[in-house]
């Protein structure tokens, strides 16, 4: 999915979105429970056609087991879905937003994939294949939540983003995987910059004190 989701983004096509979706995250009528690749075309019908019959031809060659259409209203409403992932997943354990480097999308859900896995969690992602932007939800995989799982989870999938030169967010978690995990990466040598910045844009330090990254 990933390798057909490049070759679209390499071609003419003008899709407004391409997602790469892990298997179970979104159900499409017609397709199996593998991973996804959505993608989405506006415009004038006939453009619309033509497009997608080009996509269509490109994943077959690319080995896709099936490609199916979500036409009208059931494809704006897929696609809206998944752009709310992260606020309409249920009970989630976890909500992060990692950035990696496009050409990593597809590893980095791999890798995601597996560390839910491995720490007994269950895992729902979509990725911007153009922009490397990953929402990344991490539940239950029984009837109690594991804080310690999930924060052996975030940190790997933290140290993964950060080694291919990205980062990772932590939208929602119970408080304390937030204060274990850290809702923001390490600042780094940037930090005294900020601090010098915020110094002087509030002095009086009355602007959410302490909710940014490093305290600020």
């Amino acid at each position: 999915a990933a390798q057909a989701a490049g070759a679209c983004l390499a071609l003419s096509l003008t899709p407004h979105a391409v997602e790469l979706v892990t298997p179970g995250t979104v159900a499409i009528p017609g397709l199996g429970p593998g991973a996804l690749l959505l993608v989405g075309f506006d415009g004038l019908p006939a453009t619309v056609t033509w497009q997608g019959d080009e996509a269509a031809r490109l994943f077959q060659a690319e080995g896709a087991t099936a490609v199916q259409r979500v036409p009208g209203p059931a494809g704006t409403a897929t696609l809206a879905g998944l752009a709310d992932l992260g606020a309409t997943a249920p009970d989630p354990l976890a909500v992060a937003e990692a950035g990696v480097p496009p050409a990593d999308v597809g590893p980095y859900l791999v890798h995601a994939e597996a560390t839910a896995r491995a720490s007994g969690l269950r895992l729902r992602a979509t990725a911007r294949a153009g922009e490397g932007i990953v929402t990344l939800v991490l539940g239950a995989n029984g009837s109690r939540p594991n804080g310690r799982a999930a924060v052996r989870a975030l940190g790997a999938l933290r140290e993964r983003a950060r080694a291919s030169g990205g980062h990772l967010t932590l939208h929602r978690a119970p408080l304390g995987v937030k204060q274990a995990v850290g809702t923001w990466d390490p600042p780094g040598s940037a930090l005294g910059l900020m601090q010098a910045l915020k110094k002087r844009l509030d002095p009086g330090g009355v602007l959410n004190p302490g909710r940014f990254v490093g305290g600020l």
